[in-house]
């Protein structure tokens, strides 16, 4: 079933998304729910009681919205790197005379007056892009670039968990096996 969904669900739901990413909550929600249905699919658990994030990290999927950014992302690193042809348009300039920039490639942020145009690929990938180590943005291959930026946000995920954890004193149980499962299954350390 998980090659079913894989094949013939996956690539309509993804297809050309750095072009398209929904941006508004309800779009996002009604995305995941595909993915979320196929999960109940898969393990034939329609009870409201169980955890899908826990049973999808079981999976080893990640939420569609997470591989939409790496999807973005991806990209703009073959972009920056001349493996693909993208021309930049004339908005997107690299940002100079920053010192304690991570990596060399930072552009500068687009200002956007219309939600159109600021979740739009160039003025919604940028700031994203600029946050990536360096690691990341000279890495050698497309595979080790996806790589370090999925690390990269597994550990802001685990960051999160933590930050919620203390602040709230407590956690529902699905979160903590979720968060627990990333930190086991991607051998990070707390």
């Amino acid at each position: 079933m998980t090659q079913a969904f894989n094949c013939l669900v996956r690539p309509h739901v993804e297809y050309a998304s750095a072009a398209w990413s929904p941006f508004e909550k309800q779009h996002i929600k009604a995305l995941e729910a595909v993915q979320r249905c196929a999960i109940r699919f898969v393990f034939s658990d329609y009870s409201q009681f169980s955890s899908v994030t826990s049973t999808q990290h079981s999976l080893g999927w990640d939420t569609l919205e997470v591989r939409r950014h790496l999807s973005a992302a991806t990209i703009m690193y073959k972009a920056v790197h001349n493996r693909i042809h993208l021309t930049f348009p004339t908005s997107v300039v690299l940002a100079h005379g920053s010192n304690r920039s991570n990596h060399p490639y930072k552009f500068r942020h687009i200002f956007a007056r219309t939600n159109a145009y600021k979740f739009s690929f160039f003025p919604l990938v940028i700031p994203l892009w600029n946050d990536l180590p360096n690691s990341a943005v000279n890495a050698e291959s497309v595979t080790a670039f996806q790589a370090n930026v999925l690390l990269g946000l597994i550990k802001m995920y685990v960051c999160m968990y933590v930050c919620m954890y203390v602040k709230c004193k407590k956690a529902n149980s699905s979160t903590k096996a979720f968060y627990h499962g990333l930190v086991t299954h991607n051998n990070l350390k707390h």
